[in-house]
């Protein structure tokens, strides 16, 4: 960039933003790290969607620097396509300044400068004092009257409080007044002191020169009254018109000095559409606009050699005869001449395009056209279609996969309960007929058939699921009763890897209205994993409930924020939403000393068929459903599993659940599972 810049002495800096606004690197060191999220050029060039895409920003001030700067912004893209932030120039305003500054003909008080709409300078002013400052910006009758966008000239204090003659001009593409001013005493001394000449000999001979005085001053005023003239309609918008020029005096000086002033105004003006020109020529868009009849009366733009069209070719000509086979493009048209402004997309030559239209307003409030823009957007429609067909694939396969092992899984059931029930049969002899050798076979095959077993209804709970087929039993039950019941199935588990269970339960919990088995296997699934990666350490089981004012705050884990009812994250696998009838809710939290997990291991932990890692189940054994299902559960009853962990130091699960949960609207029953 450095290298660039250096060969470019009309640019200031290039720089490079990214998706956040943030500068990470710039040709002015010290804006690196600078935020210009709020800035216009970056929320404009954010909405470039293709690389050839650019937007310039209209000359304005930052409050950094404080000095008129031009922005240009383009969009960079990585070479897989995918955005990675913006390119921006910022550029010198030198040469305008040495335009504005250039005084020829204008005489020792005459300046010429730019103001933005909010009256802030824009170009350099002659006499302006660096100790005055404008907090509200520069106001006199020129500068109010040329950024309402009327052009004239008059007679009025400039903006050190000094008469001055002063012509006026608003550049409505580049959003500033342009304003030429002489002083008075300037403008009409030779006048004055021609008068006071006239004056003084008509006093001497007042009554024999009087005719003279007449004739010589008609004659004196008429060149005066053909500049006025020349003056008002240059303030009209003609800036071709000079003032013929016949005398050699201070008149015809003043004539000369009209006319440069004219001409200076002229050049600028067609430098700045020129540059406005190039803008849109370059720009990856179609720029039109039509007039009441219907008639093309703009068509600029790049975008126009996707139609086949030259710019400006369709000027001139019937929207209503050349789009006569587009009847939603005709439709759009009535809408923006009836008043309306608003975007749509529509389809031309097979190509989709997305346009903004909008009326065209005289200064008396008429509507005397439409102009609109259109975009390209057929590649980006193509590659939406794709990705749906994609998605509705996905989402067939995964519910042919679920519907089946939901399907194979009671397949499997049968023999295995007749495989465990034999074998058990067969111990039962084996001991009774004393051949204890036969007892430790027959007893593996009992605890694999059930672990397979266990497995398999793990898979159907979690395929039901899926398939949105799970269905709730809700009934009313004691909290407490549950805890205990809990704490009794899993106490043997415990000692087994010698851990101690801490039970902390809040007063009076009461009851609760939801599904118990599955909040009951929720609980043993948790403090059943706690229980396999502790060894020797303390498992703790913490219940409570929360109802404050439809928020709460998980005090085990402070990072987290307030979770309201209307943000409960609900699963795909039911399509009637469960009613929540309070903003009362139970959590139980399971604490352990154990391994802990990093922050990676948690992102995959409620993922089915995932552990931590490939050690872990090598380890400790399981089939990493356990945490998947119970989150889905969770969910489907309204709540969900949140996890803090630290490696080394142990892991904390948090269940929080509603005190009560309504059969859906549209059941009379709920069907027990």
């Amino acid at each position: 960039l450095t290298s660039i810049i250096a060969g470019k002495p009309g640019l200031q800096e290039l720089f490079i933003l990214d998706q956040n606004g943030q500068v990470i690197i710039s040709t002015n060191k010290n804006n690196v790290g600078e935020d210009q999220s709020a800035e216009n050029y970056f929320l404009r060039g954010r909405e470039l969607m293709f690389p050839a895409s650019n937007f310039v920003q209209n000359v304005y001030i930052p409050p950094a620097t404080g000095k008129p700067t031009m922005t240009i912004v383009a969009p960079l893209f990585g070479e897989t396509g995918r955005r990675l932030g913006l390119l921006a120039a910022n550029l010198y305003l030198e040469r305008m300044n040495r335009i504005i500054l250039n005084r020829i003909g204008l005489g020792e008080s005459g300046e010429t400068y730019l103001v933005d709409k909010s009256h802030k300078f824009v170009s350099e002013a002659r006499f302006r004092s660096q100790q005055i400052e404008f907090p509200q910006g520069v106001h006199t009758q020129g500068i109010d009257t040329a950024v309402t966008g009327t052009d004239g000239v008059g007679l009025y204090p400039n903006y050190e409080g000094v008469p001055v003659i002063g012509v006026y001009r608003w550049l409505d593409e580049r959003e500033m007044a342009l304003l030429a001013e002489m002083r008075q005493d300037e403008a009409f001394a030779p006048a004055q002191q021609l008068a006071q000449t006239i004056l003084l000999v008509g006093l001497i001979s007042a009554g024999i020169l009087a005719m003279g005085v007449f004739l010589l001053a008609r004659q004196i005023t008429r060149p005066i009254l053909v500049l006025a003239q020349t003056a008002s309609q240059v303030a009209a918008g003609d800036l071709t018109l000079t003032t013929p020029v016949t005398r050699e005096d201070e008149l015809g000086t003043l004539g000369h000095a009209f006319n440069q002033m004219t001409e200076q105004l002229r050049v600028l003006y067609e430098s700045l559409e020129e540059r406005l020109r190039t803008v849109v020529a370059n720009a990856p868009i179609v720029l039109y606009a039509l007039d009441k009849e219907g008639r093309f009366t703009l068509s600029e733009g790049k975008g126009l050699e996707a139609l086949q069209l030259k710019p400006g070719q369709a000027v001139g000509q019937s929207v209503f005869e050349l789009y006569r086979d587009a009847p939603q493009i005709l439709e759009n048209v009535h809408q923006a001449l009836a008043g309306n402004a608003f975007y749509t997309t529509v389809e031309v030559q097979g190509l989709a395009f997305e346009s903004w239209y909008g009326p065209l307003y005289d200064k008396n409030g008429d509507i005397t056209g439409i102009i609109g823009v259109s975009t390209d957007i057929t590649e980006r429609k193509r590659v939406e279609a794709e990705l749906q067909k994609a998605k509705e694939a996905a989402e067939a396969a995964n519910l042919a996969k679920s519907q089946f092992l939901a399907n194979m899984s009671h397949e499997l059931r049968t023999p295995l309960n007749a495989i465990i029930g034999y074998s058990e049969i067969l111990r039962e002899e084996a001991e009774e007929l004393g051949q204890s050798e036969f007892i430790p076979d027959l007893q593996k095959i009992s605890t694999a058939g059930k672990h397979l077993l266990s497995l398999i209804r793990e898979i159907l709970d979690l395929s039901k699921i899926e398939a949105g087929k799970m269905s709730l039993y809700l009934e009313t039950f004691d909290i407490a009763s549950l805890v205990e019941d809990v704490v009794t199935t899993i106490q043997p588990l415990m000692k087994q890897n010698g851990n101690t269970l801490v039970v902390h339960c809040a007063d009076n919990l009461g009851v609760m209205r939801s599904d118990l088995t599955k909040v009951r296997q929720m609980l043993i699934n948790l403090l059943s994993n706690a229980a396999k990666f502790t060894q020797h350490g303390v498992i703790t089981l913490a219940v409570e409930w929360r109802d404050e004012d439809g928020s709460f705050q998980f005090d085990q884990q402070e990072s987290l924020a307030p979770i309201r009812p209307e943000q409960i994250q609900r699963s795909k696998i039911d399509s009637t939403p469960l009613r929540l009838p309070s903003t009362s809710f139970i959590l139980f939290t399971v604490s352990d000393t154990g391994i802990g997990m990093t922050l990676e291991q948690m992102e995959h932990i409620f993922q089915p068929f995932t552990q931590a890692d490939a050690s872990t189940t090598r380890r400790y054994g399981g089939t990493g459903l356990g945490l998947a299902i119970s989150r889905r559960f969770c969910q489907l009853l309204g709540g969900d599993i949140t996890v803090e962990s630290n490696p080394g130091r142990g892991s904390t699960f948090t269940i929080w659940l509603p005190i009560t949960v309504l059969e859906p609207k549209n059941e009379t029953a709920t069907a027990k599972s």
